[in-house]
């Protein structure tokens, strides 16, 4: 099982330098002091956090060549902060969630009803698991629930009225307790995401809300008739 990590600042496609260039208006000429810029993490960081990149993807009318890496991080941080998360680890493990999501699972509708049966599935194994598997399975489990209550938190409501299904408070329920027993799991401090998941667990309902407004106003998760405005790298 893999274990995912906060990679999406770490990722910079080549695609994605050159629209950063072209962005914030530096020449050609200066692309390898640019290059050098994004090597270190700090000013990597400050230029990543630059509001003209965020209005720039979404403002484009033309399709973006940039990765999933680039596009999820700057939107997640940017709706992060607008309800008072600034942690850029935080946003780089949630962007690299949803990018993982988008690889693996192109039929959004249809894999959500998977995750569905999926999530009540892996809350039985995970009382019988061993040490090692408890912690990915734990883990997974709380980022299944985070994609559930993020991306389709209609249909979760959908399921509610209609076939009894459990609510949106449930799922939440779920994440917090799946993420709060992975930052308690030994594992969590070797793969160095301890601090990450007890943030998650603590602050899930802050974050599936920044990714329902992500959603509305920014992108087309869930839709298989729609796509979001960039091309994969």
């Amino acid at each position: 099982m893999k274990v995912i990590q906060p990679y999406c600042r770490s990722k910079l496609t080549r695609a994605d330098i050159e629209f950063i260039l072209a962005v914030l208006g530096v020449e050609l000429k200066d692309e390898q002091a640019l290059v050098s810029l994004l090597l270190d993490e700090n000013t990597r960081d400050l230029i990543l956090d630059d509001s003209t990149l965020f209005h720039a993807i979404i403002e484009s009318p033309d399709h973006l060549r940039i990765s999933l890496h680039l596009y999820f991080y700057i939107l997640v941080h940017h709706v992060l902060k607008e309800v008072g998360l600034e942690d850029r680890e935080l946003a780089d493990y949630v962007a690299s969630v949803l990018a993982q999501f988008v690889r693996q699972q192109p039929g959004a509708n249809s894999n959500a009803r998977e995750a569905f049966f999926y999530a009540v599935d892996v809350l039985g194994e995970i009382e019988c698991a061993d040490f090692h598997t408890r912690f990915y399975l734990v883990s997974s489990l709380g980022n299944t629930a985070l994609i559930l209550t993020g991306v389709f938190p209609d249909h979760i409501e959908y399921r509610a009225k209609m076939k009894a299904a459990p609510n949106l408070n449930y799922y939440e329920s779920i994440g917090r307790a799946q993420f709060h027993a992975a930052s308690s799991h030994n594992l969590a401090q070797t793969y160095n995401l301890d601090r990450i998941y007890a943030t998650l667990s603590k602050s899930f309902s802050s974050v599936r809300s920044a990714l329902n407004e992500m959603k509305k106003r920014l992108v087309f998760l869930g839709d298989p008739h729609t796509a979001c405005s960039f091309e994969l790298q």
